[in-house]
């Protein structure tokens, strides 16, 4: 196996995300490109998603299920005044997110992460679920909202993003891969797998199958299994030293 230094990596990340990866890599001697299979933007209705919000309760158990789901919430009500008393998180890299705009009571797996892991965490701790709002991208999962149900709970699920395939700039992006094979691809969403196999055409998953791609859940690596892809590993976390530390120890 290749030191991970005298790789060529991919970073698939959205616009604006993934550089501190990127430059620790890159420190290390590694040939690290950078190429978005993801576009994020605002909810198609800005106003209507904050007057959602700010209608809510004030004990309203509010459920994040990303970093980026965090960023987008407190980015549409950063001109609001709104009360939070309560949250929960699908893993600790989120629950981090959360604790960089308020300090109040957060509930998180102990072991694992995703919505299973959570719900798990919420009959553990006993966790008062009157009221509960999903606050999530488009096109995520609904595993959380559908337990949520199960327990008798009154649910708002709120999009605060959209994603989008940047499908115009899949000249370039496939022009990256004729220039030199990537030893290693850095996915952190379904949605950008799916986008990757789109913009790189019809010979797509010839060109994956001897390239590693790094995912961050069991459900990623089934999709690609599924798409016809072999060498696919699961990390522990997304954030951009966690991938660094996970990398690493792999190759290293």
């Amino acid at each position: 196996m290749k030191r991970l230094a005298d790789l060529r990596i991919l970073i698939t990340r959205p616009q604006g995300q993934g550089i501190i990866l990127r430059e620790a890599l890159e420190k290390i001697g590694a040939d690290v490109a950078q190429h978005p299979t993801l576009i994020i933007s605002p909810p198609a209705d800005p106003a209507a998603v904050v007057d959602t919000l700010v209608k809510q309760p004030s004990d309203t158990l509010w459920l994040f299920v990303s970093p980026i789901a965090v960023k987008w919430f407190f980015k549409l009500l950063e001109d609001v005044d709104i009360t939070l008393t309560r949250a929960a998180a699908v893993g600790e890299a989120t629950a981090r997110e959360i604790r960089k705009h308020t300090q109040i009571p957060i509930v998180v797996p102990d072991h694992g992460q995703g919505a299973t892991a959570l719900l798990e965490a919420l009959d553990e701790t006993k966790t008062p679920l009157n009221h509960c709002a999903v606050i999530r991208g488009e096109g995520g999962l609904t595993v959380l909202q559908a337990g949520l149900r199960e327990r008798d709970t009154e649910l708002v699920d709120v999009i605060v993003y959209r994603r989008g395939c940047p499908i115009e700039s899949s000249d370039a992006f496939q022009q990256l891969w004729a220039d030199a094979p990537f030893d290693a691809v850095i996915i952190t969403s379904m949605t950008g797998l799916d986008n990757m196999v789109q913009m790189l055409g019809d010979h797509a998953i010839a060109t994956l199958q001897e390239t590693t791609i790094f995912v961050v859940s069991e459900r990623v690596k089934r999709r690609g299994l599924n798409l016809g892809l072999n060498k696919i590993v699961c990390m522990d976390e997304a954030e951009d030293a966690k991938v660094y530390e996970f990398l690493t120890s792999y190759y290293d």
